[in-house]
């Protein structure tokens, strides 16, 4: 936050701060939350992509803004590989 702020010299970096959280006694449990609702999200997402987005014209605009949406949220899924190896010697 204070990286954000401007009020840090030091450069953001987001391995760092799930490292931070993981270390926590309620981190590793949030960060189960963070990943189950970030998975039901996109599946949320995909499955209006595959049959309709209910409330909205039917057509390829809303099903495609649906598929873009489950793709973020699907990023955010995928484990960092590289960054394990950075930190290492």
């Amino acid at each position: 936050m204070l990286v954000a702020l401007g009020h840090s010299s030091r450069e953001a970096d987001q391995t760092g701060a799930l490292q931070l959280l993981a270390g926590k006694s309620y981190g590793l449990v949030s960060l189960w939350l963070l990943g189950i609702g970030f998975a039901a999200y996109a599946l949320w997402r995909l499955s209006e992509a595959a049959f309709g987005v209910t409330g909205e014209r039917p057509g390829a605009g809303p099903r495609l803004r649906s598929l873009g949406r489950a793709i973020f949220y699907a990023v955010f899924l995928v484990p960092d590989v590289h960054g394990d190896r950075r930190h290492r010697p």
